[in-house]
């Protein structure tokens, strides 16, 4: 039986020995903490994480501010992101800025794995000064991209026709005839949780998710962010972890109701 997006009963998960995911990520945003900025303010932070993250490295985001009554300079804001990894296992980074830390991997295992590094990533905030005491903002990102023979020959195997979308005109084309493109987009609202989705047909080297490095060859994102947004929640390590724990189950629960059972059992799925 195919499953529901929405519901939340929950269901088993099937493990692929072939995942698709390109990239998971959880951020939490909040109050803007000034000592963040600071190498002594970071410090503290630095070294509750540094046996599995030993090496910082400072970034600096830009953001251009052009004024809406012009004539007015462009201003240039420029923030630092301290980003944490280990050299041997890059594919876990931990990011920190004034306003926000996020947890991210290009090696997902499981949900229990990451949620509970998510916990050491919040309990190391505790250790800054001042300590965060409300979040304004906690989303968790599942990207899935299928590519080559997969999206040119199988696609409508593994996907649904509801979220191909304009993509089934593809069997009315010719052989010489080709889609090149094709992004949709959905947000939903249930109860207090948010859920947007962008999904699609992409041509080689071409991509609409920031962060995510383009393919030489065509490609199929789903692209899932699921986030609960308000005004200064009360900042609990264990209540930020359940609610990522739902997140990501929920993230789960869309992707299992795009994909088909061909697909689970194409990339090693037990059904």
């Amino acid at each position: 039986m195919r499953v529901s997006p929405f519901n939340d009963e929950p269901i088993e998960e099937v493990a692929l020995t072939d995942a698709p995911l390109v990239k998971v990520l959880v951020q939490l945003r909040f109050p803007t903490i000034a000592s963040v900025e600071t190498n002594q303010g970071i410090a503290s932070f630095q070294a509750a994480l540094n046996e599995r993250y030993p090496v910082m490295r400072d970034e600096r985001e830009v953001e251009l501010a052009v004024a809406s009554n012009a004539p007015a300079p462009i201003q240039f804001n420029a923030s630092v992101v301290r980003r944490l990894f280990n050299p041997d296992s890059q594919g876990w980074t931990v990011s920190l800025a004034s306003g926000f830390v996020a947890l991210e991997t290009s090696e997902y295992t499981s949900r229990a794995e990451f949620v509970d590094r998510w916990r050491e990533v919040l309990s190391a905030l505790t250790e800054i000064t001042p300590a965060p005491r409300f979040y304004d903002r906690l989303g968790v990102r599942y990207i899935n991209r299928l590519v080559g023979e997969d999206v040119t020959q199988h696609l409508p195997e593994l996907v649904y026709d509801e979220v191909l979308g304009v993509q089934v005109l593809e069997r009315d084309l010719g052989e010489e005839d080709d889609l090149i493109a094709a992004i949709a987009q959905a947000n939903f609202r249930v109860g207090d949780v948010q859920l947007g989705a962008r999904w699609g047909k992409l041509p080689p080297n071409g991509g609409f998710v920031p962060g995510l490095d383009p393919v030489g060859d065509v490609s199929w994102v789903l692209d899932t962010d699921v986030f609960i947004e308000s005004k200064e929640l009360p900042f609990d390590i264990e209540g930020i972890a359940v609610a990522s724990e739902d997140a990501a189950s929920r993230a789960y629960r869309f992707f299992r109701w795009a994909m088909t059972d061909d697909f689970l059992r194409r990339r090693g799925g037990q059904l």
